[in-house]
Formats: C-alpha cells, structure tokens, sequence
C-alpha cells in the first residue's frame, strides 16, 4: 500500500506516517517517487508501539540519597589540589557521584583532542545490570562526535557539539525504541529511560566531552535546577581533567629535566657548583621545556636558572630573579613549609617530592600552585642541584584555605 493508504490503517495524518518512516519506525521501502508500506509492516510497528506503552508503564522504585549537588561540588573541588590524579579515575568518580546525587544513571564521554571520537566512557547505576545495559546501548567508545549536531545525534553528542546543556524531561519510548539495537530491546522493560540531561564537560571554555543523566521513572522529569547541577559539574570535571592532564606533563617535564641536568653534572669539565651562567649558556643550546613553570634552585635554595614561563608566570626578569632565596617569592608563614619540603631532598631521604605552595608575583598578587620537585645529584650522591615544576591549581574557590590548602 502506499503513504497515504498506510497513514489511513494507522489512522494518523500522512505528515505523521511519513515521519515514522523518515525516523525509521515504520518500515517502508522506496518504490521510484514514492514509498510502499506492506501489511507486516503495519503489524510490525503495532506491536512495537504496543511494547512500547507497556514499557513506558514500567516504573522502578525511586532510589534516594543523603548526597546532595553541593555535597558533589565541594568535593570534586577539594580533590582539586591532590598530587595524583588519572583521566580515567575521574570519570568513574563523577560518575559515581553523579549517579548518587542526580541519577539515577550518570554517564561520562571524553573525546579525543582533535574533537572526533570518543576515548573513554564511564557508566555508574546503582543496579550492575542497568550499567551494564546503557553501556551496551550507548557504546561510545570510538565514536564519531564530529557531526553537525541535530536533534537525532542524542543528548550527549549534542552537549559536546554545541557547548550547551541539552534536557529532556519526558523521553518518548516510540523514539527510543527505535534508537534501541534490536538485540536489546527485549530489556527495555526493565532497563527504562524516562528522563535524560546532558552537558558538556569543559576545560578552559572548549568541550573535551559530555556528562549525561538518565532516570528510571517518569513521576521526576529532569528539571532547570537539575540543568544548572549538571553544568557545573560539566565544568569541575574539566578542571580535574585538565589538571590530570597537567599532572602528567608535570611529571615528565620533571623526568626530562632532571635527565638534562644529570648529563651535564656527568659532563663538566670543571668543578664547584652549577652557576647561573653556566646554566643560561646549557639552556641556550638545549633549551629548558616551556609547557609549564620550571625553576631550578642550588643546594642553598638559591634559584638559578629557570624557563621563560616562569618568569612570565612571577611578572620578573631573569636579572631580577636569578640569585634570589627561595623565601624571597614566599609569604613568610609558608616559609617553614618550604624549608620542611626542599630539606627532604637535601638530607637525600626523598628525591622525589609534592608540595602545594603560594607564591608572590612583583605586582604583589599571589599564585596558588602545586610543585613537583626533584633532585640532581653528582656520581657520589652529593647534591648538584634542585627542579621544581609548577602547575597552578583550577579552583572555583579562591580561598584555598577553605578546601585544606593549608
């Protein structure tokens, strides 16, 4: 039968008829200028209509939690400043605890620098099997987000897409049948989706992924306030990324230098120790890495070289700077803390060290920042001299204090 037949057994308009056959919910096959609608086809969709409505009827039990949005914000926040962090673990984190505060399902998508594909995925539902079912639904994983985003692409490629939070209260279960691989629509009765939300995950105001929220029951669709929650924590997750990204260039920033500065200890041919002009002439054939603040201080905590990132970073000249007591650039109450960290490496207990500290730039503004710190040290383990690498911290509160800095 054609459309219009079709659309009068399913008495419904033709606009409509034809919009089931566009979205692919009513199967139809294309015969020259028109399209033709067999008789299985209508019973086909039918029954799936039918299915649908049963499923939609379906309604879990609601699962409550102590844990608030703020409770999540607070925290992502405190564990801003730790000295370890992974991509990975963060997703699962978040998407724990957004599971717990805003779920009932929390899903993460980060995607590739270049913006096309999806690298990671972390899915968290208080049932395994429901976490198991929407990672098998979604299946993110190498998927292409580079498309022009439309309403069809889904919420979380939306939210990358367009930078913007994408809600929907009341998800129709006729679309999302169809959405459905076939092999896994037979657990859509018990794996429901009433309501969805998602927002981009942002690092310095450009998406690096999506974070998305389904819920099982449809008596609490997604609401605005619920949209702001999920914007934020768009956003506190992209710090943490970011600064996990930023931890890892630290550490091999710190490798790479220390590895300079041990074959040039190994190299010299004079002896005393490393000064600034014999640094500057090394750094001028070799130059030091400029992806983030590096430092390097004498056995006396004198600094002694340093890249032109820092320099940038404290608002000073290298003529300046160059001579001056680690304590100069240090607000006296954090002087004891500077001694206890830098003192771990001149004893030769540690040659490794992490240290959260504050900094004052020449204007007098002061710098939040986390220092990864290491040691050179001669053939016969005397103390060559010390690197320090400096991140800052992406915080949303200033007040350090307030979230265990000090």
């Amino acid at each position: 039968m054609n459309l219009k037949a079709a659309a009068h057994e399913l008495d419904v308009h033709y606009q409509t008829a034809y919009k089931w056959v566009r979205s692919g919910q009513l199967t139809a096959v294309r015969i020259g200028g028109r399209y033709d609608v067999s008789e299985a086809a209508i019973v086909r969709f039918r029954s799936g209509r039918a299915a649908a409505l049963v499923e939609g009827d379906s309604q879990p039990r609601n699962r409550e939690s102590d844990l608030t949005g703020d409770d999540v914000l607070e925290e992502l926040e405190a564990i801003a400043i730790d000295p370890i962090m992974e991509r990975a673990a963060v997703a699962a984190f978040v998407a724990r605890r957004g599971a717990a505060s805003l779920g009932d399902a929390c899903i993460i998508a980060l995607v590739s620098t270049d913006g096309r594909q999806v690298t990671h995925q972390s899915i968290e539902h208080p049932d395994s099997h429901r976490t198991a079912f929407l990672g098998a639904v979604s299946g993110m994983v190498g998927r292409d987000f580079a498309a022009r985003p439309t309403e069809d692409t889904g919420p979380l490629a939306q939210a990358f897409r367009t930078g913007r939070a994408v809600r929907i209260p009341h998800v129709s279960q006729d679309v999302l049948r169809t959405e459905t691989a076939p092999e896994l629509r037979q657990f859509l009765h018990e794996c429901p989706t009433r309501s969805a939300l998602a927002a981009p995950i942002t690092a310095s105001g450009t998406p690096i992924g999506a974070i998305g929220f389904t819920r099982d029951t449809g008596d609490r669709p997604y609401s605005a306030a619920d949209e702001e929650f999920a914007v934020q924590l768009g956003v506190r997750t992209g710090k943490l990324m970011q600064t996990a990204d930023e931890i890892a260039l630290a550490w091999q920033i710190k490798r790479d230098v220390i590895e300079q500065l041990t074959d040039l200890v190994l190299h010299r041919r004079v002896t005393g120790p490393l000064t600034p002009d014999e640094l500057d002439a090394r750094f001028r054939e070799d130059p030091l890495p400029d992806g983030l603040p590096v430092r390097i201080l004498s056995p006396e905590l004198r600094y002694i070289a340093t890249n032109h990132l820092y320099l940038a970073e404290i608002g000073r000249t290298r003529e300046t700077f160059v001579g001056r007591h680690v304590t100069d650039l240090t607000r006296p109450e954090d002087h004891r803390s500077e001694f206890a960290s830098f003192e771990r490496l001149v004893s030769g207990e540690l040659d490794h060290v992490f240290h959260r500290g504050r900094a004052v730039r020449s204007d007098g503004r002061e710098i939040l920042y986390a220092s990864h710190r290491g040691a050179v040290r001669y053939p016969g383990a005397a103390l060559a001299c010390l690197i320090s690498v400096l991140r800052p911290f992406h915080l949303t509160n200033s007040d350090a204090s307030e979230i265990g800095f000090a």
